[in-house]
């Protein structure tokens, strides 16, 4: 699954890189489209986020805009703090811990493709 939400203004974010900052710590680097850039366009890097961790169901799913808000979806919900936004490159950056699939976001990390 290669696609996360963020919660306030409900926008579906596409992964475009991943790197391990160490072998326990990814940033995710996602995309932003034109409308996100000016949705966020006050959102600043240690911003605080909910995001919402896509089922391992939603991974066969292929058309996210019409199912994102069915039951079955989501598996969680979590916060996390946005470490660089950057509007004119159109990039969002969040960091996660991984700890194996111990936890419904470090598993979807350590999956996330580009």
């Amino acid at each position: 699954m290669d696609k996360l939400i963020r919660d306030t203004a409900r926008s579906l974010f596409v992964v475009k890189e991943k790197t391990f900052l160490t072998s326990h710590y990814i940033r995710i680097t996602f995309k932003m489209s034109d409308e996100q850039v000016n949705l966020f366009q006050n959102m600043r890097s240690g911003s605080n986020n909910k995001i919402y961790i896509p089922s391992e169901t939603a991974m066969y799913c292929n058309d996210y805009e019409e199912s994102i808000w069915d039951s079955g979806f989501f598996m969680a919900m979590r916060t996390y703090t946005t470490r660089n936004i950057d509007l004119i490159n159109k990039t969002l950056q969040i960091d996660f811990v991984a700890h194996g699939d111990n936890g419904p976001a470090s598993k979807w990390a350590e999956n996330a493709k580009s």
